[in-house]
């Protein structure tokens, strides 16, 4: 993988868990997958994560994975109900997602920016999913895609009854496969299998005002869409501060099923520069935007997060009919003959680099069908081109830089990326098979080894926590012995052992995860981290999170040997 050096990570939320006198802190992104304590404030229902098995028949309920795992309720009486019968996993309120967007364009620059090849692209081989409001379905730019190359994931509603954002999915479709049709804007792969997931909230909440927003329980729907059936990108142009369990579950599911998953970082700059979610989440792409010269867009929200930028400020894009763009949002050219029907409009915000960032990853993957999800995401890194401005080989403004097709496309520049062991394996969740996940990843130390070393890669940012589960033989006789040694070059990482038991490395309050706990080591710096710990007869499998401190920045390769006697 691409590995950021030197980055300190100055964003997001830490959480501490501790033990007698032993202190672990958890990485800055974070989530709390293991969250009890009931959301105050839930206008619009909770999302539950649930016991396997567990079928939620409470009036109003929908599940939103194809497993069952999670659900949405509309009352706090049947979270209750559910935490009584000892099935609920986590609950948390439904929270509503804005959408990315802002105004202007000049011409599609982003072909020249982005380094589209002159050759003929690649035969489109990977499909795209894009979550977003609904797309119209009869705008010549996608009406006259090839036939079976855009997908309706659910019903499509653009008729502005769900707000005056309810362009904004046509104007991101548009991005990625609008038609080469003699008219209008064409987008930056047409020949590739694009599917629209609307996930707009209906009716409008008041707090969305009239832009309208989406909702983060159809936003996991659509996620597990894509799994379901078999997508390759998904692409969101949305987000807000704030993570949520379930959702970023949602995303390492799709991780976990070979998806590559594209967020936008956010328009608000200078409005807080908050750092949104999901483009937050571990192994996801995380988009800023640049200007027609290449420079930093300065609504693009910047961050240790970021991962590459591309166009987003005049950036043409196709507008269904029913909506006004006459004034100052759109450019005077194509007019709209009359106002309100379906055209071709300047747009700006992440929302559009996002889209432009799959389209390109599209191409590439369908050019290089060897690299996995997540290799293709490090190719990107590794191909960018330095923006207008940008300050070393990373930088918060641009990530690794602007996204160029050709230089992706070459492996001189751009080799095959080693693979990553177990990923994603970010908590114990990922690797018991719950919540979706499937079979359990096979043990980095069998019951039948006394001794294994592993190699593994970790970043600060995209993925600061790596957890291993060990066997060891079950012995109502002996007690084993277990050690654990952690090198690496450089920086500062954290190491501990975790009972079998344990649901979760995270926990919300973190106290909740004392019991669960064994050890951890106390180096700190690039000192080798070393664990020993003495099981209790009968343990028969513990658990190894490899994971960033509070305010770490280690980025690279790290090895792990665990021994048993």
């Amino acid at each position: 993988m691409i590995r950021r050096v030197g980055i300190a990570a100055a964003l997001g939320v830490a959480f501490t868990l501790s033990l007698a006198t032993v202190a672990v802190a958890a990485s800055n992104v974070r989530v709390p997958h293991a969250t009890l304590a009931m959301p105050f404030h839930a206008p619009y229902g909770y999302i539950v994560t649930v016991r396997a098995g567990t079928d939620v028949t409470t009036p109003g309920a929908a599940r939103l994975t194809a497993d069952g795992s999670v659900w949405r309720v509309r009352r706090a009486a049947d979270v209750a109900a559910l935490r009584a019968a000892g099935q609920l996993l986590a609950v948390e309120a439904n929270a509503l997602r804005a959408l990315q967007a802002d105004p202007l364009r000049v011409d599609q620059y982003a072909f020249t920016q982005m380094a589209v090849p002159a050759t003929p692209p690649p035969v489109a081989n990977r499909k795209i999913l894009v979550i977003d409001s609904g797309i119209d379905l009869t705008h010549p730019d996608i009406a006259l895609r090839a036939a079976d190359t855009t997908v309706a994931a659910n019903t499509q509603e653009v008729t502005g009854l769900e707000g005056t954002g309810d362009w904004h999915g046509t104007a991101v479709f548009s991005t990625i496969g609008a038609a080469v049709d003699g008219t209008g804007g064409e987008g930056l792969f047409p020949d590739a299998t694009i599917a629209s997931f609307d996930a707009s909230f209906f009716p409008i909440p008041a707090e969305c005002g009239t832009g309208g927003c989406v909702d983060s329980a159809k936003v996991i729907a659509g996620i597990d869409w894509a799994v379901a059936n078999d997508y390759d990108i998904v692409s969101m142009s949305l987000g807000s501060p704030g993570g949520s369990a379930a959702e970023y579950l949602a995303v390492a599911r799709a991780v976990h099923a070979g998806i590559l998953v594209v967020a936008a970082a956010g328009n608000e700059a200078a409005e807080g520069n908050p750092l949104n979610f999901p483009a937050g989440y571990e192994h996801v792409v995380s988009v800023g935007a640049t200007n027609p010269d290449g420079t930093w867009a300065v609504f693009s929200n910047f961050n240790n997060w970021n991962d590459v930028a591309a166009p987003g400020l005049d950036v043409y894009a196709a507008v269904p009919g029913g909506f006004d763009f006459t004034g100052d949002v759109c450019s005077p050219f194509p007019t709209f003959p009359p106002p309100g029907t379906p055209g071709w409009c300047k747009v700006a915000g992440t929302s559009f680099s996002t889209p432009l960032t799959s389209a390109a990853a599209a191409w590439i993957w369908s050019a290089r069908p060897n690299l996995t999800a997540l290799q293709v995401g490090d190719v990107l890194r590794a191909g960018a081109r330095p923006g207008t401005g940008q300050v070393g080989a990373y930088d918060p403004k641009f990530g690794f830089g602007i996204v160029d097709i050709t230089r992706s496309l070459d492996p001189a520049i751009a080799p095959d990326p080693p693979l990553d062991l177990n990923e994603p394996n970010d908590d114990i969740i990922m690797i018991k098979g719950g919540a979706g996940f499937g079979s359990r990843d096979a043990a980095i130390l069998k019951s039948t080894q006394k001794s294994r070393t592993i190699t593994a890669f970790h970043d600060f940012a995209e993925d600061p926590s790596d957890v291993y589960r060990v066997d060891v033989p079950k012995s109502k006789k002996k007690r084993w012995t277990l050690s654990l040694r952690l090198k690496h070059a450089g920086g500062d990482l954290g190491v501990c052992l975790w009972k079998s038991n344990a649901p979760t490395v995270f926990f919300d309050p973190p106290a909740a995860g004392r019991r669960y706990l064994l050890r951890c080591s106390r180096q700190n710096g690039a000192a080798d981290d070393t664990l020993t710990v003495k099981l209790k007869t009968n343990t028969s499998r513990v658990y190894v999170d490899v994971f960033t401190p509070t305010n770490g920045d280690f980025s690279g390769q790290y090895s792990l040997k665990v021994s048993r006697r």
